[in-house]
């Protein structure tokens, strides 16, 4: 601390003896008070001390205006998410439960009211279905998946349950995703966060974009 305020009062020790000698030199129009002057800034930038104005005042060196935070976005749309399958899974049953690892899907189409989130979709999932008594599937899933365009990418994860999946009719099932995303490219610095509703198809796309990314989970208090 005691440094700090040392070089505080050297800066501005320099800084009130150039603003003078700037202005003396400019009032008389002497080439010595500016050669002076232009000597003792270079030596000041060396040091890491601020430059001042013929007033003794430190002067910024940056010179732009700071950002203006981006407004969030809501998006909405539907997906169609039968498409190709770029990738058959593998299937095992374990302990009773059919697990279902790598499936890679293409989708047909995903398409929101903001352009940005437009393009070609694929999407790597594994899932675990698990049998109720009377025969429902219930199935979570963990899903990557990611968009490109002429723009820019996103990249990210989500997950996923379903039950009753084509076996119920839409009312009764349940197949809910979400997922968020980072966006690179021209979309570098945004996050989206979407909610997909599969029980009918096409599925309905709600969420946002947003500057940033989400915030850190906290921690949870010692009992």
């Amino acid at each position: 601390m005691f440094v700090g305020i040392v070089w505080l009062m050297v800066g501005t020790l320099i800084g009130a003896a150039v603003g003078y000698i700037i202005s003396a030199g400019a009032a008389a129009g002497g080439a010595a008070g500016f050669l002076i002057a232009l000597a003792l800034l270079i030596v000041g930038a060396r040091l890491g001390i601020p430059a001042t104005d013929a007033a003794g005042r430190f002067m910024s060196s940056d010179s732009e205006t700071p950002s203006t935070p981006q407004t969030p976005t809501r998006v909405s749309g539907t997906a169609g998410r039968d498409g190709k399958v770029v990738r058959e899974p593998t299937e095992s049953m374990v302990a009773g439960v059919r697990e279902v690892r790598g499936f890679v899907i293409e989708w047909d189409s995903l398409e929101v009211d903001d352009p940005r989130l437009s393009g070609r979709v694929t999407v790597a999932l594994n899932a675990n279905a698990h049998q109720e008594a009377d025969g429902i599937e219930v199935v979570p899933q963990a899903l990557s998946l990611r968009i490109e365009n002429e723009d820019g990418t996103w990249f990210g994860s989500g997950t996923s349950l379903s039950r009753g999946r084509g076996m119920l009719a839409p009312d009764e099932a349940t197949n809910l995703d979400t997922i968020v995303l980072t966006g690179m490219g021209a979309y570098e610095g945004l996050s989206a966060y979407l909610i997909m509703d599969g029980t009918a198809s096409p599925a309905t796309v709600e969420g946002a974009i947003f500057a940033g990314g989400l915030p850190p989970a906290p921690q949870l208090p010692a009992e």
